[in-house]
């Protein structure tokens, strides 16, 4: 009998990334490789309808696969396109489930199957029918067999449970060719120094390229980066000319995104498995931050298609420097912007911070105090630099904005200053000597010269020099600063949340970036509640030991018109000491209140040793103290850090407005203060009343010296007497 040809409309073998397109928007684009797991699905007509060849018997569909694959048993299915009858309109049509169940006979094998059908008596002819299976591709190209041999092909067989037990040929066959598979690459990406916007040096190395020698390689970075037009590192060329050359950049479109290419040749076939692994690095320059989908790829090609391709999931971040800037944000309001600034890298000579606040901020020159750090003495400060950008593009702010650019952002112009680091000026004295002034961050060091001088071939005289020249560098890596800046709040906070971000970076002498973090979210900008007048008083500033700490604001709570009570609610008080001291709270009579009549009404105050930085004060909650104004005035102790470890970088107390505890999900308004460092002395004396209520109600008295020996003596005899025993 001469079975009937099936008619082949779609076949498809998905891997888990073609699968899921919108996870995987790159890979699900490129080809199924080997030694995955995929779904392999087969739609199909059939010229003849098929029917058992005995009444009642049972039909049954066979797929075998070539050599190498695999066809699981736990993941299998048939369906058509019948249409349903709707019970409720939640059902769904057109392609429905059949009932399917596998037969266990001694011709089923790893790469053969039997599905029985016993929901389907008749099959109908020019009619879809979908098998779906669950198969691991093979594990090398050299599992597979040739093109040329009917062997590779897939085979579908319809026939029935009796005419399998006659070992008879089946009515209906089908040969659909096997798929296109490629090899997986094996690679690296390294980086060890990848600051925002920057260009950076990025290590590839070539473990595996595939079974067949690639002749063209390409490399995506992920979506923020780009390669450099000539992406190859200076001496890479001549090192890497016999396994790649002619690093192009090129930018690929895949579905919807764009991403950043390296194109590269090989040189006769370079990346073989002989010659293996090969080590390559371009430039590339960096995003802002870590993008979300943090792969790269690399796909390798030959003249008649793509042959490999790998990806590493996060070979490296994108890493921000330590820097931050805290304020107080309330709208309309003039404040002090604390700008704190670790350079990792040295920064040259003339070189640059740039500091741009969001759009609608205004900063003011110049630098109001140098809080640490830099001898003291500030930098220059700069409003009109070319560099700044300004409002290019955009309206200013004003108090009638014109009603066709609504939509637009405003935006104030002096939003950006550059902190620059001159050079230091050279003068020259009476004498005609030259004169250096340098800045407290400067250094000069000496440079020793010898020269030789030989005397008729057989005597040598040496001469040796020292002279004094500048440091290399305007600030040494691992240099901090820590700044007070004038800045002014707008009314409303920046929408959207991409425009409330402040941005730092570290320009060199030509303002190429060096370093920099640029994603520093901005506060929300509050009206209510009001609180000013902040000042911090301690006892000593002595390192490992336990000092007093007096901290006093005003506070308006007051519910006027512009009060929500959703979001401007503040129930805790949460006092945040600076990373490294702690509160050395040990019983609730070590929180002392200071305030008079007038006091911010506080139920009561608790700590943790869990988060020893905080300590909270929660506000009374009945209706009638809710509506307050008052003055917060309270001392407790805290332990400074060791002289090892120093006072951090942002030497800043916060005072957190919360409306819940211990962790402020429900941040009101956050104030930052400029705390103390080792050796400094309060910024003012304490008033008598507060000194009677920090003793005990009692100041220090002098007592007279005969008192003082008496008690001296009498101390002694006790002590030889304790001895004694």
């Amino acid at each position: 009998m001469v079975p009937y040809r099936m008619d082949f409309k779609m076949n498809s073998l998905k891997n888990e990334f073609q699968q899921a397109p919108l996870l995987y928007p790159i890979m699900s684009q490129w080809e199924t490789r080997f030694d995955e797991t995929c779904i392999v699905s087969f739609l199909f007509h059939l010229p003849h309808p098929h029917t058992p060849a005995v009444e009642n018997g049972l039909n049954v569909l066979i797929v075998r696969a070539p050599p190498g694959y695999e066809i699981y048993d736990m993941k299998y299915e048939v369906r058509d396109a019948a249409g349903c009858q709707k019970d409720s309109p939640e059902d769904v049509c057109g392609l429905s489930r059949r009932a399917v169940e596998k037969i266990e006979s001694e011709r089923s094998s790893d790469s053969r199957i039997e599905l029985a059908l016993p929901t389907n008596p008749v099959l109908l002819a020019n009619f879809d029918y979908q098998v779906s299976l669950l198969v691991r591709t093979p594990v090398s190209l050299y599992d597979r067999h040739s093109p040329d041999l009917a062997s590779s092909l897939w085979v579908l067989e319809l026939n029935d449970a009796f005419t399998l037990s006659q070992n008879k040929v089946s009515g209906t066959l089908g040969s659909p060719p096997d798929f296109i598979l490629n090899n997986s690459v094996n690679i690296t990406f390294e980086a060890p120094d990848s600051p925002p916007d920057v260009v950076i040096p990025v290590t590839i190395q070539f473990i595996d390229a595939g079974e067949i020698p690639p002749t063209q390689v390409q490399i995506y970075a992920p979506l923020g980066y780009k390669f450099l037009p000539n992406c190859l590192a200076p001496g890479e060329k001549e090192r890497i000319e016999d396994y790649l050359v002619s690093c192009r950049e090129r930018w690929s479109l895949f579905g919807a995104t764009y991403l950043t290419g390296a194109i590269m040749m090989t040189t006769n076939a370079g990346l073989r498995r002989d010659r293996l692994p090969v080590s390559v690095t371009l430039l590339a320059k960096t995003p802002d931050v870590t993008p979300p989908d943090n792969k790269w790829y690399t796909r390798v090609k030959v003249r008649t298609g793509p042959t490999a391709w790998g990806f590493q999931m996060n070979p490296f971040p994108v890493r921000p420097m330590n820097a931050g800037v805290s304020l107080t944000a309330i709208a309309g309001s003039e404040v002090t912007l604390f700008l704190s600034v670790f350079f990792r890298y040295p920064l040259p000579w003339k070189g640059r911070v740039h500091v741009a606040a969001p759009k609608t901020y205004r900063i003011h020159c110049p630098v109001v105090k140098v809080l640490s750090g830099l001898g003291g003495q500030a930098p220059e400060c700069s409003e009109d630099d070319p560099l700044l950008a300004g409002c290019w593009g955009l309206p200013e702010v004003t108090d009638d904005p014109n009603p066709e650019l609504i939509g637009i952002p405003n935006c104030d112009p002096r939003h950006e200053i550059l902190l620059t680091f001159p050079l230091p000026s050279t003068t020259t004295t009476t004498t005609g000597e030259p004169l250096t002034t340098l800045p407290p961050w400067a250094q000069m060091y000496d440079t020793t010269t010898e020269v030789v001088f030989w005397d008729g071939g057989t005597t040598s005289t040496t001469t040796t020099t020292t002279t004094s020249a500048l440091a290399l560098y305007a600030l040494d890596a691992g240099s901090s600063m820590l700044l007070a800046l004038t800045v002014e709040v707008p009314m409303e906070t920046p929408t959207p949340r991409e425009e409330n971000i402040w941005r730092i970076r570290v320009l060199d002498a030509s303002k190429t970036s060096l370093d920099g973090k640029l994603n520093i979210y901005g506060d929300q900008i509050r009206q209510v509640p009001v609180v000013d007048d902040f000042r911090i008083w301690w006892t000593n500033s002595v390192p490992n030991t336990v000092a007093t700490i007096v901290l006093e604001f005003f506070f308006n709570n007051s519910r006027g018109d512009l009060w929500r009570e959703d979001e401007d609610v503040v129930r805790v008080i949460d006092i945040v000491a600076p990373e490294g001291l702690s509160m050395a709270i040990r019983r609730p009579s070590d929180v002392i209140p200071l305030a008079d009549d007038g006091a911010v009404p506080v139920a009561n105050w608790s700590w943790s040793p869990i988060m020893p930085r905080h300590v909270w004060f929660t506000l009374d909650s009945s209706p009638e103290k809710q509506n307050f104004t008052g003055r917060f005035h309270f001392a407790f102790p805290v332990l400074t850090p060791t002289k090892e470890v120093g006072m951090p970088l942002n030497n800043l107390w916060e005072i957190q407005l919360c409306g819940d505890q211990p962790y402020c999900s429900q941040l009101v308004l956050r104030v930052p203060i400029p705390g103390f460092f080792f050796g400094e002395d309060a910024p003012f004396e304490l008033d008598s009343a507060t000194i009677d209520k920090l003793t005990g109600s009692y100041g220090i008295r002098a007592e007279p010296l005969w008192y003082v020996i008496g008690g001296l003596v009498i101390c002694l005899s006790l002590l030889r007497h304790t001895l004694a025993v």
